[in-house]
């Protein structure tokens, strides 16, 4: 079993959920997998505890891709990054 918890397929992510740097925003990957088992997530080991795998990884494109891998299971997520992000707002008229 391996499942990527955060960031989810089509997330869009700014400084609110990692840390901005010049080289591109460090989040940190959590997810499920078998216990005791090992976890690469976009080629670096993960730290695994109780069944549960967290890995920094360093998002330096506005379109990026996580994998993580187990043995034979591979997930994938896209997620895309939103740099130097403003607040926001939208407004609506309903008649």
């Amino acid at each position: 079993m391996l499942d990527i918890e955060f960031p989810v397929h089509g997330d869009v992510l700014s400084h609110h959920d990692g840390r901005e740097t010049d080289e591109g925003l460090w989040i940190t990957v959590r997810g499920r997998c078998d216990a005791g088992g090992l976890v690469q997530v976009n080629g670096a080991s993960a730290d695994v505890k109780g069944g549960r795998f967290h890995a920094r990884v360093l998002l330096r494109q506005a379109k990026g891709t996580i994998e993580a891998v187990a043995g034979t299971d591979r997930r994938t997520v896209t997620v895309l990054v939103d740099r130097c992000s403003e607040p926001r707002y939208r407004f609506s008229v309903d008649d």
